[in-house]
């Protein structure tokens, strides 16, 4: 436990030292495990990642992740994430999953561009509704696993430098 601890400890010297208040974005790529969906060990990563992070002083996380079944935040929850619906499984790459037997590769060209295309543009509506309720820009946008999360934030800040 010490050791958690000490990692801890730095995180928050690192993320809290130098501004009053940072904020963060987490992209997850699986869904967290609540209102009677099981996750998978992504989505437990991710949602203990994003309680981990906001409950370092002067640090909010905000997050948004995927899943089928997953409404937003019901009453008695924090209103600190959003869910991108999908009207199929959440697409995986390995070859087994608890809750989940849809692959990347099942998706032609065009489903897969506008997969994108629509994450794109609801995490940059969750980043502009937050960053106007917060008053600030997010200092660090995070994304789970290396595939279209990394691809979307990849785009994410030419696309809001460009007018429109």
């Amino acid at each position: 436990m010490g050791q958690c601890q000490g990692m801890f400890d730095n995180m928050v010297e690192v993320f809290t030292a130098s501004k009053p208040k940072t904020l963060m974005f987490h992209i997850g790529t699986s869904n967290w495990q609540r209102q009677g969906e099981f996750a998978s060990g992504s989505g437990i990563v991710h949602a203990y990642m994003h309680q981990t992070f906001k409950s370092m002083p002067g640090v909010k996380c905000y997050s948004i992740y995927p899943s089928k079944n997953q409404t937003r935040p019901e009453a008695g929850e924090e209103d600190n994430f959003w869910v991108f619906k999908l009207d199929h499984d959440i697409p995986i790459c390995e070859s087994v999953s608890p809750n989940s037997s849809y692959r990347w590769y099942f998706m032609n060209d065009e489903q897969f561009a506008a997969y994108l295309q629509r994450l794109d543009k609801e995490v940059c509506q969750c980043v502009d509704e937050t960053e106007k309720k917060e008053g600030k820009d997010f200092d660090c946008l995070i994304t789970h696993h290396a595939f279209a999360n990394a691809m979307t934030s990849g785009q994410i800040p030419g696309r809001r430098a460009r007018p429109g």
